[in-house]
Order: C-alpha cells, then sequence, then structure tokens
C-alpha cells in the first residue's frame, strides 16, 4: 500500500512534464481519482461518519475561516523572514492571506481523503479482527506523514521564493510580487538630523527594498549589507516620518533627488537641496 501511495505521488508530481514521466503521471490520474472516490464511497457507506454527516458537517467546515489565515500568515511570515522583516510591520490585503493558504490546504484535503479511500478499500476487501485496527492505524500514520510532507515542503518553496528575490534585489531588480507582498526598491534620504534607525546607518547611496507599511516605523532592506560579508545585518528599522522616499532613476545608484515621497504619508515631498 505505501509503495502503490509513493509510486502514485511521483507520478503525479510529474503531471504536466515532459517525458515519460509527466506521460504516466497523465494516464495515472483519471483511475486514480476514480479509486479514490470509489474508496471514500466505501469508508462512508454504512459508517457512523455518514449516520452523523449532519453534525459533523458544521465542525469541519466551521474551522475554515480560521485555518485558512492561520496558514497564510504563517507562510508570509516564512517569506518575510528570508529579509529580517516582521510581518506584524508590513501590510498585506487578507485576500491574499487566504489565496496563499489554498494551494496548501488542497493538497492537504487531498491527502485526507486519499488516506480515506484506503480504509474504505480496506474496510470493502478485509475488515475483520486485528486487520480494522492495523489498517486504521496505518492510513492515519501515513495521512500525519503525508501532512507533515505538505508543511515542509510549503515552507521550502516559500524559503526558495524568498531567497530568488533577495538575489533579484542584489542584482538591482525589483521582485516579483508574491501573493500581496509587493517588494519595490526605493531611494531613500532622512528629513531630520539625527533619525532613529536600527541597524543603521540610513543607507543612502544606492536603492533598497521595501514593502508597504502597516504601522508607524518602516522597514528597509539593504541589498548591499546582504552582498558583502561580516557587514551589519541587511534589515533596518527607521521610524517612518523621519525619512522621504522616491523610486530611483536608475538601478545601482540614488542621485540628488529634487522631490520625492513622504514615508509617512506617501505623498509627495518636497526635498530642499542646499547650494
Amino acid at each position: 500500500m505505501v509503495t502503490a501511495l509513493a509510486a502514485a505521488g511521483y507520478l503525479e508530481a510529474g503531471v504536466g512534464s515532459r517525458g515519460p514521466v509527466g506521460i504516466l503521471g497523465t494516464i495515472v490520474l483519471v483511475p486514480l481519482i476514480w479509486l479514490v472516490a470509489r474508496g471514500t464511497w466505501h469508508a462512508w457507506r454504512l459508517s457512523r461518519l455518514a449516520r452523523h454527516a449532519v453534525a459533523l458537517a458544521p465542525v469541519l467546515v466551521l474551522p475554515l475561516p480560521w485555518v485558512l489565515p492561520f496558514a497564510g500568515h504563517f507562510l508570509q511570515t516564512g517569506y518575510l523572514e528570508g529579509f529580517g522583516i516582521p510581518v506584524g510591520d508590513v501590510s498585506v490585503d487578507p485576500v491574499w492571506t487566504y489565496r496563499i493558504a489554498l494551494k496548501p490546504v488542497f493538497f492537504a484535503s487531498c491527502v485526507l481523503s486519499v488516506c480515506l479511500a484506503m480504509m474504505g478499500w480496506a474496510r470493502h476487501f478485509y475488515w475483520s479482527g486485528g486487520g480494522k485496527v492495523l489498517n486504521m492505524a496505518m492510513a492515519i500514520a501515513i495521512a500525519v506523514v503525508y501532512l507533515l510532507t505538505i508543511v515542509s515542503t510549503s515552507l521550502g518553496q516559500v524559503s526558495s521564493v524568498a531567497t530568488r528575490a533577495a538575489h533579484a534585489v542584489v542584482e538591482g531588480q525589483a521582485p516579483d510580487p508574491y501573493f500581496g507582498l509587493d517588494g519595490r526598491l526605493v531611494c531613500v534620504r532622512a528629513v531630520v538630523d539625527r533619525p532613529a534607525v536600527e541597524n543603521g546607518p540610513l543607507p543612502v547611496g544606492h536603492p533598497v527594498l521595501t514593502f508597504e507599511r502597516s504601522g508607524d516605523d518602516l522597514w528597509l532592506w539593504d541589498p548591499a549589507r546582504e552582498a558583502s560579508a561580516g557587514g551589519p545585518p541587511p534589515a533596518l528599522r527607521v521610524r517612518a516620518e523621519h525619512v522621504t522616499t522616491w523610486a530611483p532613476v536608475g538601478t545601482r545608484s540614488c542621485t540628488k533627488a529634487t522631490g520625492g515621497e513622504d514615508a509617512s504619508t506617501g505623498l509627495p515631498a518636497k526635498v530642499q537641496t542646499r547650494s
């Protein structure tokens, strides 16, 4: 049973790709869906779950509004941790928090359906004596292993995306948006004599990465510090009203600007230069 699941999972992972694995995965997909659906029917047919389905439905559905945001927040935290920025200081549309969680929750639901189908087929062919307890224990154990694998794989994918985004910023390119986390390259300049900067000094000669803030503090990520070994941490925090930001003209340096954007209000700010 475990070998069959591993082989089917390997084939389905290659669906859509070129080569024999992708072709076999596409061929196996239809009968696999039928086996899961039929096995689930065997598990539910004349069972305690089916007799209490009306009472169990709210228990299964009601937690979703809390599970999806929790999973999405968890993945967004993993992405921003790659830059050393707390997720609570970044403004994200709640819709994106739900959307980022749909994929792992969908795969988790598929895993639970497959394990339920395993129990259904075991019940159909052999469901007496100690076999019932053994099959239920095996199905639950496999479900736990696969669910933990989904969590680990999801975090690995988020970490990989954050690493690619960091490399793009080091190369002077803005990272691709990732489920509402839209990083942008900006130039920054202090508008007070002594700005409150954590992990300072304030980088003023080249663009830095920032995300839309949700509080009074603006977080910056310095690609120059990331590229240099043994330096201070690349993440900086500064009071938004102490700096002004503007979009850089180039990708490598920040020239003196005649206007900018007030980081505390998001509106154009007047910058005065001395002759």
